[in-house]
């Protein structure tokens, strides 16, 4: 009685109130995120990782509870049925600045980023959700390259 949204019907990732969860609520909660085409119980249904946030992250949890699989090969899921311009919403290029740089490099992007130096060491692992600051001041000069997925970009440090 007390819940305006009946979570027996909108269940976690059930965003249009139907009996399953499948690629209907997938673009459901595509058109939510990218265009704001929502109602406060698919918006509540939509948080699957339960974090108070609705994001892309949510996207591809509910893209790997549907069809399986690793986050990778959800977002590749992702790339393939929807546009381009809806996909770049969602996964903006992944960009550093300033480049070059000597004591601070601002990363945006999303997902797990990782970044090598020119030896193919790793650096530093994180999981970015927008810009991130990363502190270089105790790194050498050189040439580093950040990869989340399938996007490499260089960045070079000059001390």
């Amino acid at each position: 009685v007390c819940d305006a949204c009946d979570n027996n019907v909108f269940t976690n990732g059930n965003l249009n109130g139907d009996i399953s969860v499948d690629i209907f609520d997938v673009m459901a909660m595509v058109d939510l995120l990218t265009i704001g085409n929502y109602d406060d119980c698919s918006y509540e249904a939509s948080d699957m990782t339960m974090d108070g946030d609705v994001n892309v992250f949510d996207v591809i949890v509910l893209v790997q509870n549907i069809m399986g699989g690793n986050q990778q090969q959800a977002i590749q899921f992702l790339e393939d049925i929807l546009d381009k311009a809806t996909f770049n919403s969602l996964f903006p290029k992944l960009t550093a600045y300033p480049n070059p740089s000597n004591s601070s490099v601002n990363i945006n992007g999303y997902g797990k980023i990782i970044i090598y130096d020119i030896m193919g060491r790793v650096v530093k692992k994180l999981e970015i959700d927008g810009i991130y600051n990363w502190n270089t001041s105790n790194l050498p000069s050189g040439v580093y390259r950040i990869i989340n997925g399938k996007e490499r970009i260089s960045v070079t440090l000059l001390k």
